[in-house]
């Protein structure tokens, strides 16, 4: 491999046997110049890439009791790994499991690793997703803030939006958004008969069934393979801020602000299985690498260790008809001097992805799948497929594909559910829950959202010569405890232990 450039697999060689030291990695470790320079400066590093941290950490501190703790802590960063040294092994995933990593043992008891399920189904005879924030080893002895960052740059900001046509909810708010910021401006549309004919090969890459997450990497993919066809590699994603500051419309029916924190929590916990899991493979499937500022961990500490009340939706008086959720982060952004963003935007209710591309989207979505799925599958659901039964024919028509790639009762079992708490309609939209101004509207007018579509068969982007598109630029909650619903089936034999890189990971 060509060392220069960073190719994977790494190696170093050591001073000691037994040697090299090889290493796998996906990734990006954001503090790994501080590593470079602090305390591995007296160490050479021949290549600029990130990874070499990871093995030069492995080298420094493989001989010190319970390393593989300190090295992991010392990360900043979203990763899974593995290192090979000699007979010693280990493998590791960033506290949230933004990046995958899946593991199994085979017929011959060997462990396998891979940021890929379909890699490894077919070899293994037990097989799981990786817990975030947990190692393994194995051994013979045991948006806003970047364009401001960017101001006076020869680079601007670029910005991107999808939906089916001009007039869906994130495209507007996108589009005033960048006219207000400067930012070059470009916009994707897709059709609703493109989504569902991408949906195939969307499950392919995702490896779920998940229909809360079907939905909203549908128009996050064709996003990623606008941009990528640019030639763009790093894109900012504001995955985390929902679940850390309860931003959910189902938030507004939380009990009291313990159950609210608990709530927090269990999701913040639960972002490997769902939304960080769409975005890191929908990225990878078109080259691209997603960095997630509000996942920082100094960050996260921090809005974690906000009482839980000062996070719960409120009203703004003057800007907002009824409580508002993320109201202390919407809050610590208005700037009467030099805003941020217009009040508009930044006191705009919740529009979860899926809905925000356009109504229409899962409304035509939910009458195709249930055109395909006949009442008398629904009717033999249990018998088919008896774990995480779908209780609706687009759960169905979605987890009869993801059973066509990936047959095993392992795979099946890695998927987990992303449902909304505190209310009786358990469809993941928005828009199912009562606080959504547009469920309002319906309820009162007995309506359903108008659909659109689009009638061209390849996606649609308008760049920045669109003048209409152009904007103003020329150019005491312990989080380390896992969810109960997560942690009986975290590995093949129900024994991972739990804690944010606390323990090690069993795997027999």
């Amino acid at each position: 491999p060509n060392q220069s450039s960073g190719c994977q697999p790494l190696y170093r060689n050591v001073a000691a046997p037994p040697q090299p030291l090889m290493g796998f990695y996906n990734g990006e470790i954001y503090n790994w110049r501080f590593i470079q320079d602090g305390s591995l400066a007296e160490l050479c590093f021949p290549t600029t890439c990130d990874s070499e941290a990871i093995l030069k950490l492995y080298e420094k501190m493989n001989d010190q009791p319970e390393f593989e703790h300190e090295l992991c802590l010392a990360l900043d960063g979203v990763f899974a790994f593995a290192v090979i040294y000699g007979d010693e092994f280990m493998a590791a995933r960033d506290p949230i499991g933004v990046k995958p990593l899946y593991w199994g043992t085979d017929a011959g008891e060997r462990k396998l690793f891979s940021s890929e399920m379909k890699v490894i189904e077919d070899s293994c005879d037990e097989m799981a997703a990786f817990p975030p924030g947990h190692f393994y080893l194995d051994s013979s002895l045991i948006s806003t803030i970047a364009a401001r960052a960017l101001r006076g740059s020869d680079h601007p900001l670029r910005s991107f939006s999808i939906g089916l046509d001009r007039e869906a909810p994130d495209a507007v708010a996108a589009r005033k958004i960048a006219h207000f910021l400067g930012t070059q401006h470009h916009e994707c549309y897709f059709s609703v008969q493109e989504g569902i004919e991408l949906i195939t090969q969307l499950i392919w890459h995702l490896e779920t069934y998940d229909v809360t997450s079907i939905r909203a990497s549908t128009p996050m993919y064709f996003l990623f393979r606008h941009i990528s066809k640019m030639g763009i590699k790093v894109v900012l994603s504001g995955e985390g801020a929902d679940e850390i500051f309860g931003g959910y419309l189902y938030f507004h029916n939380a009990p009291d602000d313990a159950e609210f924190q608990k709530e927090t929590i269990r999701r913040v916990n639960l972002l490997s299985t769902a939304d960080c899991l769409r975005e890191d493979k929908s990225t990878m499937a078109n080259s691209l690498e997603a960095r997630v500022p509000f996942l920082d961990k100094q960050f996260l500490a921090l809005a974690m260790s906000i009482a839980p009340a000062h996070k719960r939706p409120k009203m703004e008086p003057g800007k907002t008809e009824r409580p508002m959720e993320k109201w202390i982060l919407r809050k610590a952004f208005e700037d009467k001097d030099d805003p941020f963003l217009p009040d508009e935007i930044l006191w705009r209710q919740k529009e979860q992805f899926s809905d925000g591309v356009g109504y229409g989207w899962i409304d035509e979505l939910i009458d195709h799948c249930s055109a395909q799925i006949s009442d008398e599958e629904m009717a033999n659901a249990s018998s088919i497929f008896p774990h995480n039964t779908p209780a609706t024919k687009e759960a169905f028509f979605v987890r009869k594909i993801f059973h066509q790639h990936f047959p095993s009762d392992s795979a099946t079992q890695t998927v987990l559910k992303w449902v909304p708490k505190w209310q009786k309609n358990e469809d993941p939209s928005g828009r199912a829950n009562s606080m959504h101004d547009q469920a309002k509207a319906e309820e009162a007018e007995g309506t359903k959202p108008t659909t659109t579509t689009m009638t061209t068969m390849d996606e649609h982007c308008v760049d920045k010569e669109d003048k209409d598109v152009q904007g103003g630029h020329p150019e005491e909650d312990k989080q380390k405890e896992c969810p109960e619903e997560v942690g009986s089936d975290l590995s093949p034999n129900n024994e991972v232990q739990k804690g944010i890189f606390g323990e090690r990971c069993q795997l027999s």
